[in-house]
């Protein structure tokens, strides 16, 4: 079994050797927050754009902000739901957070 200086094996020894396997490096988890027991959907009058295409999920109290939910209505391919219309639930707070959740036809 053939090493690099570094300790680790060279990507000719993983090949002959069946037995180890090599995963590929993922991004980090960011984690998520976990839902609150009360659950509240407000108007998000952030921009034009925004109050025509997402809301806000909080918890008690619209100072909660927790999560965005996006309407998707399929003009375009992007994200899972494709040409497809329905909802995108973000992991934060802004159009750029990834997205946790979709649903829809």
């Amino acid at each position: 079994m053939a090493s690099t200086d570094n300790g680790k094996r060279s990507s000719e020894s993983a090949d002959s050797d069946h037995a180890s396997t090599f995963l590929p490096t993922s991004a980090a988890f960011i984690g998520y927050r976990p839902f609150p027991s009360i659950m509240n959907l407000h108007s998000n009058f952030s921009g034009v754009v925004s109050a025509l295409k997402t809301v806000k999920l909080c918890g008690a109290s619209e100072d909660g902000f927790l999560y965005l939910v996006e309407a998707h209505f399929g003009f375009t391919p992007r994200g899972s739901l494709h040409f497809e219309p329905g909802y995108y639930l973000r992991n934060g707070t802004s159009l750029k957070s990834p997205i946790l959740a979709a649903t829809g036809d």
